[in-house]
């Protein structure tokens, strides 16, 4: 009986040790913040599939200024990079007025190259390459406008609440670029 005893006070004590030791973190999750809808276009705006080509899945990533890249496993944000993309773009251009069949119509589709925060220079950077197809009743899709840059927004701190809201500044700036160019249509 006293073995039996010794042994559980013994685990007992390892296990309440260990935990002083391992500090516990709970996993935080993230979004974007929710975009502005635009002003009404005379045309249909369809957000196609944005890939992504990143080494993101939902943690974040953190770029070391010896080009390190560090993951961080406590903080992540609650869908990929390409989920959190098109929903922000579906957001952004969601007042868009469906014009009927004779309508203009724009799909958008892309690439993300990059999803980070790099750490030394505080800046948030979003990669996209992206595509907008004109698509006009009865023809054939064409490509209308295609663009590539990496957007930019920079931090005071590495705080995970405060780099999503830069990267959300990132993709505000992608939702400008891809309105401008539809803007821009005469037809």
């Amino acid at each position: 009986m006293w073995k039996k005893l010794l042994i559980l006070l013994t685990g007992a004590t390892l296990w309440s040790g260990c935990s002083w030791v391992n500090d516990y973190h709970a996993t935080k999750y993230y979004d974007l913040q929710s975009p502005e809808s635009y002003p009404a276009l005379k045309a249909n705006v369809q957000v196609g599939t944005f890939l992504n080509n990143t080494a993101v899945r939902q943690k974040l990533l953190f770029r070391a200024e010896n080009g390190e890249i560090v993951q961080d496993e406590y903080n992540k944000y609650i869908q990929p990079p390409d989920s959190l993309l098109v929903r922000y773009l579906l957001t952004a251009f969601g007042n868009q007025p469906l014009a009927g069949d004779k309508a203009v119509n724009f799909n958008v589709y892309g690439r993300i190259f990059m999803f980070e925060f790099d750490s030394a220079a505080l800046e948030a950077r979003l990669g996209v390459e992206y595509t907008i197809e004109l698509i006009k009743p009865g023809e054939l899709p064409q490509v209308y406008a295609t663009h590539s840059a990496v957007y930019r927004a920079t931090s005071m701190s590495a705080e995970p609440a405060v780099v999503v809201r830069a990267m959300s500044r990132c993709a505000a700036q992608l939702s400008d670029q891809i309105y401008s160019d539809i803007e821009q249509n005469k037809n």
